[in-house]
C-alpha cells in the first residue's frame, strides 16, 4: 500500500550549508593537523625520551642520594640498600624500555599513517564544505530543496510513472528507464493506445507522479536520514558536487528489471518501484473512472460499414466552411472530397479508431485518421457541431465535438 503522503517540507541552501559548517570543518581540519604533528614529534623523540617508569625511578634515586649526604651513620646502611634496589629497578626499566622500542616505533608509525589519512579526509571535507557554503551564499543559489525523511519516502514523489497501452489492450509502465508489462489492470481501459496519442487530453497516464512533484523536485532532493543531497544527472555543475540520484535508485531499478511482468492486483507483493507503479495505476483508474474506454480488438470493417458508423461526421467535416488557416494537405483533402473523390476507409485495432486515404491527381495519397468514441457511432441526426481545426506539428487536428480527425501533413506514394 502507498505510505502516508510524503512530507513536502523544503529547506534552503543557506540553511543546509551555513557558514558555521565551514568553521566547524576548518576546525576539524586543524585538529587533525595537530594530531599528526604530535605523532610525528613523538616519533622523532623516541630515542631521547625515557619511559615514565625510568623517570620516576631516577627521581627516587636522586632523593635517596640527598638523604644519604644528610644522614647519620646509623641510617647510611639502610639508605645504601634502598639505593641499590632502586638502581637495579632502573636498569631493568631501561632495558625493558629499549627492548620495547621496535614495538613503540611500529605503533607510532601506524598512528602517523592513520593521522595522515584522517588529515586528508578532513582536508577533502573542508574543501567540499567550503565549495558548498560559497555556492549557498551566492546570489544565484538554486531555490528551496524538497526534504524527505528517507529515500524510500522520496521515491513516491521523485519517480514519475509513464503508462501506455497498445491496440491489443496490453498496458505498459515505464519508470526510471524500465519498461514493464503490467497485468491485473482491467480498470485501466481509459489509457489510450500509443496510436491515439494525437487525440487531445487522451493520455492521462503520460506522467503520473505524487501530488506536488515538480521539475526541481524530480531533480534535487534532500534526504534527512543520510544527511545528503541527491541530484539527477544534468548539465549544471551541481551533479558533480552531490550524490547521484540515479545511483541511489539503482537497487530499486534492478529489482523491477528482474521481473518479466508485474501483476498489480491487490495481494501481490511488489518491489518498491512496483508499488509506485501500482499506486500510479490506481490513481489513473480513479481519476478517469467516468472517461470513455479505449476497447481493443476491433474487427476489420469494410468501407460501407465504417461509413455507417462515422459517415455523418465525415460529411460535417467536409461541409464545414473554409477558413484562412485551411491549407496544405488539409485544404487539398477538402477540395478533392467535395468534388466526389472517394476516400478509402480502414479500421485500426482500437474500437472507434479508423484510417483513411485519398488519392491525389499526382498519384500520391493524403493519409489521415479518425477517432470516434463508440457511444457516438451512427448518429440519428446530422451533428450540429462546430468544426475546429489547428496545426499539430506538421499535421492537422480537426475536432468535431467528441470526434477527432488527424490529417497528415505530407502526402505519400506508399
Amino acid at each position: 500500500m502507498n505510505p502516508d503522503p510524503p512530507s513536502m517540507k523544503t529547506i534552503t541552501w543557506p540553511e543546509l550549508w551555513p557558514k558555521e559548517k565551514l568553521i566547524a570543518a576548518e576546525a576539524a581540519h586543524s585538529c587533525a593537523a595537530e594530531a599528526l604533528r604530535q605523532a610525528e614529534l613523538a616519533l622523532r623523540r623516541i630515542d631521547d625520551e625515557p619511559s615514565a617508569r625510568c623517570v620516576a625511578l631516577q627521581e627516587e634515586i636522586d632523593k635517596e642520594n640527598q638523604l644519604l649526604y644528610a644522614c647519620d651513620y646509623e641510617q647510611e646502611d639502610l639508605i645504601q640498600t634502598r639505593l641499590k634496589q632502586l638502581e637495579q629497578a632502573l636498569f631493568h626499566a631501561e632495558t625493558e624500555h629499549e627492548n620495547t622500542r621496535p614495538v613503540r616505533l611500529a605503533a607510532l608509525e601506524d598512528e602517523i599513517a592513520c593521522q595522515t589519512d584522517a588529515l586528508a579526509e578532513a582536508r577533502c571535507i573542508a574543501a567540499a564544505v567550503k565549495r558548498r557554503v560559497e555556492m549557498a551564499s551566492s546570489y544565484d543559489a538554486p531555490g528551496p530543496i524538497h526534504v524527505y525523511g528517507t529515500l524510500s519516502e522520496a521515491i513516491w514523489s521523485i519517480c514519475p510513472v509513464h503508462l501506455e497501452s497498445n491496440q491489443l489492450g496490453e498496458t505498459y509502465a515505464q519508470v526510471e528507464g524500465v519498461r514493464i508489462r503490467i497485468t491485473g489492470n482491467a480498470s485501466l481501459t481509459t489509457i489510450p493506445p500509443t496510436s491515439l496519442s494525437w487525440v487531445p487530453n487522451a493520455n492521462p497516464g503520460n506522467a503520473v507522479v505524487s501530488p506536488g512533484a515538480t521539475k526541481i523536485l524530480a531533480r534535487v532532493v534532500y534526504i534527512e536520514e543520510d544527511d545528503q543531497i541527491l541530484v539527477r544527472k544534468g548539465r549544471d555543475g551541481y551533479a558533480n558536487s552531490f550524490g547521484s540520484l540515479e545511483g541511489a535508485l539503482r537497487h530499486y531499478v534492478d529489482e523491477l528489471r528482474a521481473l518479466a511482468s508485474m501483476d498489480i492486483s491487490d495481494g501481490h507483493r511488489l518491489p518498491l518501484l512496483g508499488e509506485v507503479v501500482r499506486d500510479a495505476c490506481r490513481k489513473i483508474a480513479a481519476d478517469t473512472a467516468g472517461d470513455p474506454k479505449f476497447l481493443p480488438g476491433q474487427r476489420r470493417l469494410s468501407d460501407g460499414q465504417i461509413y455507417k458508423l462515422v459517415g455523418a461526421y465525415w460529411r460535417a467535416f467536409l461541409d464545414a466552411p473554409w477558413e484562412e488557416s485551411t491549407e496544405g494537405s488539409y485544404a487539398l483533402l477538402k477540395y478533392l472530397c467535395t468534388r466526389d473523390e472517394t476516400p478509402s476507409f480502414f479500421s485500426c485495432g482500437t474500437h472507434g479508431h479508423f484510417g483513411f486515404r485519398v488519392r491525389t491527381p499526382d498519384h500520391e495519397w493524403i493519409r489521415g485518421e479518425i477517432y470516434c468514441p463508440p457511444e457516438y457511432f451512427s448518429p440519428t441526426e446530422a451533428p450540429a457541431l462546430e468544426v475546429i481545426n489547428r496545426p499539430l506539428g506538421p499535421d492537422w487536428l480537426v475536432e468535431l465535438g467528441p470526434v477527432k480527425f488527424l490529417i497528415r501533413g505530407k502526402t505519400s506514394r506508399s
